[in-house]
């Protein structure tokens, strides 16, 4: 997903990166570190990111991220690192608010992305889900719920003038006695 996003990016940018190259190039290489089999496959990988999503690739071909590709190849044999007194894989890790900062992704371009959004727009993919969660469920938009509280209302009132007990309207009109009293004041 880093890795589609990552190519996303490029494209919201005018389809090929004029900025941020090395540091875009080095983020790809950190997540498909993870995804490619072998260290060869991925150097081809970064190769076709920069014929893909570079403007002047042939500048960058040879700015593979050295580092990464070895990391690579340690895991491959198997070799740890230790962070925080505990063994881990050799390949990098990054937080996504890491890379988010690295390349200078707005909240514009987040909503286009899968993977590389910080937690504002994670809170509001997720309310977005709530919210048509309900809709599926039987909720209905706030304008005609608005509506059909002014009608309850409005019914609740003449039931009140001609005498019913705000017990009587309350089972008339299917709420709590409780809403009967709020129709009244209001």
């Amino acid at each position: 997903s880093r890795m589609q996003d990552i190519r996303k990016l490029a494209a919201l940018r005018g389809g090929r990166l004029t900025d941020l190259r090395k540091t875009a190039l080095y983020a790809y290489a950190m997540a498909a570190a993870w995804y490619c089999p072998t260290a060869e496959s991925l150097e081809n990988e970064l190769a076709s990111f920069i014929e893909d999503c570079f403007a002047d690739p042939a500048t960058y071909r040879r700015h593979l991220p050295k580092t990464v590709i070895q990391r690579k190849q340690q895991s491959l044999e198997g070799v740890t690192v230790v962070w925080n007194g505990r063994e881990h894989d050799a390949r990098y890790r990054v937080r996504n608010s890491t890379l988010i900062k690295l390349l200078g992704i707005t909240a514009s371009e987040q909503r286009h992305l899968s993977c590389l959004i910080d937690k504002t727009e994670k809170a509001s993919r997720n309310n977005e889900k709530r919210r048509n969660k309900r809709r599926q469920q039987g909720m209905i938009p706030r304008q005609q719920y608005e509506q059909q509280a002014q009608e309850r209302r409005q019914q609740a009132m003449e039931l009140f003038a001609r005498g019913a007990s705000k017990a009587a309207i309350a089972k008339a009109l299917g709420v709590s006695k409780a809403s009967v009293v709020g129709y009244l004041k209001g």
